[in-house]
């Protein structure tokens, strides 16, 4: 049965969900002055919550408590398929635990359950990341992504092993054919580079496409709904030219086939938003330039084909069918 659509909200007292239908009923979820941030899970089932001292899963379909895990819990998040809860604690070492134990944790949704246990020390970059089945599970541990199969978190089986490893992510391809992408730091006086590679094809020589860059110093990756092609954003920690106080940013794409080039704009300055339909895959948007900022539609060649003219604008996101634009 399709999960019910719901809208929830969070103020200082409360957690609350509003009904998506008539007559658009509220309901409190909670009666606590201490939530940090809430969750939806992608496929609407649950709703998650945390406080200083545990995390709630709540089923949306009656709002049960499915299960309670107690910690100062700082981020969460559930599998593509809602069938896994993931949570990150501060890594802490003690006079019991000298060594720190493990802080990244795998829960099965609906019971609670324990799945799989790691360490992962810092905040930023801890998020695993799953196929769009689960079949994947893979986590980045210093310059390796190590990637577990089949709902087996005791032991990997492929991993990505690149010098000065930053970030990556996994397309959301369908089985069986999945794909990586990595961002590599360059060394000192040589290029940063990221790259494509088909699973389990994951030797850096082995990479579909490979892009290089005198001025990245991060990148964040944003794939179509099909799995097929990506953009990486590109960015300097610093701007040396003055032109951003935010670094210097970069736009550049690649697909499954090999192609890959640069993305210019019509408008200098800063890119503040790239979003694909998730309709089609076949459109993507792009809101950039210096205020008052520029939004226009690309198709997968990155010719524009439709422009929006100019306005107040920062972000923009599509509804599930793509048949909508919402830009702020």
């Amino acid at each position: 049965m399709a999960a019910t659509p719901y809208i929830a909200g969070l103020t200082n007292k409360n957690i609350f969900a509003i009904d998506f239908k008539e007559p658009y009923e509220e309901k409190t979820l909670r009666d606590e002055t201490t939530i940090r941030s809430f969750v939806f899970s992608p496929k609407g089932t649950y709703i998650s919550y945390r406080t200083d001292k545990k995390v709630e899963i709540v089923k949306c379909s009656d709002w049960s408590v499915t299960a309670t895990i107690d910690g100062n819990i700082k981020d969460m998040f559930f599998s593509p398929l809602d069938t896994y809860f993931t949570v990150w604690e501060m890594f802490l070492m003690t006079k019991e635990n000298p060594q720190g134990k493990p802080n990244l944790h795998v829960y099965k949704a609906a019971t609670g359950e324990l799945a799989g246990s790691f360490v992962q020390k810092n905040q930023t970059g801890w998020e695993p990341r799953w196929s769009s089945d689960e079949k994947l599970f893979a986590l980045q541990m210093n310059n390796r992504v190590l990637i577990y199969e089949d709902d087996n978190f005791d032991k990997f089986v492929q991993q990505l092993h690149a010098d000065k490893l930053k970030s990556f992510s996994i397309s959301p391809s369908p089985a069986p054919t999945y794909y990586f992408s990595s961002f590599t730091l360059g060394k000192q006086g040589q290029p940063s580079f990221w790259r494509v590679f088909k699973y389990p094809q994951l030797e850096q020589t082995q990479a579909v496409v490979s892009r290089s860059s005198f001025q990245a110093d991060k990148a964040n990756f944003h794939w179509n709904k099909r799995g097929t092609n990506v953009f990486a954003m590109t960015q300097t920690d610093v701007d040396k030219t003055g032109g951003s106080y935010y670094g210097k940013q970069s736009l550049s794409y690649g697909d499954i086939k090999g192609t890959s080039g640069n993305v210019t704009f019509s408008k200098e300055g800063p890119i503040h938003a790239i979003s694909w339909n998730p309709g089609n895959s076949n459109e993507w948007v792009a809101v950039y330039g210096h205020a008052p900022a520029k939004a226009t539609a690309f198709n997968t060649k990155c010719e524009p084909i439709f422009e929006f003219g100019t306005g107040a604008w920062n972000s923009i996101y599509f509804p599930p069918e793509g048949n909508h634009i919402l830009s702020y």
